[in-house]
């Protein structure tokens, strides 16, 4: 049997990397299937917090970042600890999550051991090498190295096709990440916000009569000017319309301090620390509106009914557009505020956008690929 030899590989650096591979872990868990979790430390914080929430633990840790190191120094300490661990140990197999440096590195890691990869959300594209960076020049690498690639869309599939990839070699199963939001929803239900800042906001949270809007922003691309202008925006949105704003800060230099200096004074926006899933979950539970260039959060709003304006000029997530949920607006300072503006007034448009049925899967995607490559490894 497939569980009695080596165990797999999974392959975590950031935050979203631990939410979406994380039911897979469990699906694994449940099946009595050998795994071993991997933590590249690219993001060490964020994603050691999410695993307790599925009670998951990490067998190694690879001590990898540090302050203002290119992306060329990061690839180069990936490669030889990650390499470093494929001398001690064998694998099954290897799975890795969208497009980060961690999930590159790993799978062209495992490519060099003969270990076969399988690439968890694959085939998502801008065709723009430059938005996002380094994101989708590492996406589109995976998706050609991978020995499967498990796409959540049927638009995805057809991205891999037109570049050549075998029928084979591709399976539209969904999004993790509505496996991983209805695993925490249920554990979360009853319980509190653990922010003491959102602690101090219950009030407002709940009130009905308030507009909630949760807004994120960590792209490169909206580095400086992006920011600058989304948050203008919203320092008149707030003069206008009975609104609240919860904007957790990104802990990036170039972030912070372009938003303090524009919103520290505005006593509509809550500015937060990065909060953990759980609360950002809760939050967006009883959001109205995001705002965000978030890849995850276009994923995630449709599960909580929140209509979605993408603060980018493209998207790799179009479904959520094509579904009605969400629309681009990039991050002109009139365009956000027009846009905004015009879901706040117009009643009729915010209920449509809200009640789209959910492009990213059924909850059950996580079942799909555990069973595509057990069915594989049997034959």
């Amino acid at each position: 049997m497939q569980n009695k030899i080596n165990p797999y590989l999974v392959v975590i650096g950031t935050r979203p990397e631990a939410i979406k591979l994380a039911p897979l872990c469990i699906e694994m868990k449940k099946r009595k299937i050998k795994y071993k979790i991997l933590l590249t430390g690219q993001h060490e914080e964020m994603a050691n917090e999410v695993l307790p929430l599925f009670d998951l633990k990490a067998n190694f840790l690879l001590n990898t970042m540090q302050r203002n190191q290119s992306l060329s120094e990061l690839s180069s300490k990936l490669f030889f600890e990650i390499e470093k661990i494929f001398k001690r140990n064998k694998f099954q197999g290897v799975f890795v999550q969208g497009d980060t440096s961690s999930s590159y590195i790993a799978g062209i890691t495992s490519f060099y051991n003969n270990t076969p990869v399988y690439h968890v959300e694959a085939g998502l594209r801008t065709n723009n090498l430059r938005s996002p960076f380094p994101e989708e020049f590492n996406r589109k690498g995976l998706s050609h190295l991978a020995e499967h690639n498990f796409c959540p869309t049927k638009n995805s599939k057809n991205n891999l096709l037109k570049e050549g990839i075998s029928n084979k070699k591709i399976s539209v199963v969904g999004n993790t990440i509505v496996d991983a939001i209805k695993h925490i929803k249920t554990k979360a239900k009853n319980n509190p916000f653990s922010s003491k800042e959102l602690q101090k906001n219950v009030n407002i949270i709940d009130d009905k009569k308030i507009v909630k809007i949760l807004l994120t922003m960590h792209r490169r691309e909206n580095h400086q000017n992006g920011i600058k202008n989304v948050c203008r925006a919203v320092n008149n949105l707030t003069k206008t319309f009975n609104i609240h704003v919860f904007f957790p800060v990104h802990p990036n230099p170039n972030v912070k301090k372009v938003v303090r200096t524009i919103l520290k004074d505005n006593h509509k926006v809550s500015l937060l620390k990065p909060l953990n899933y759980r609360d950002l979950l809760k939050l967006m539970d009883k959001t109205d509106l995001v705002l965000s260039d978030s890849g995850g959060l276009q994923e995630e709003s449709p599960s909580f009914k929140s209509p979605i304006l993408i603060l980018r000029d493209s998207t790799e997530r179009p479904e959520i557009i094509d579904a009605g949920g969400g629309l681009l607006i990039g991050t002109d300072e009139d365009k956000v505020y027009n846009m905004t503006k015009e879901i706040i007034e117009n009643e009729r448009k915010y209920k449509k956008m809200s009640s789209i049925k959910n492009p990213f899967g059924d909850g059950k995607t996580s079942n799909r690929i555990i069973n595509k490559v057990v069915t594989n490894n049997e034959k």
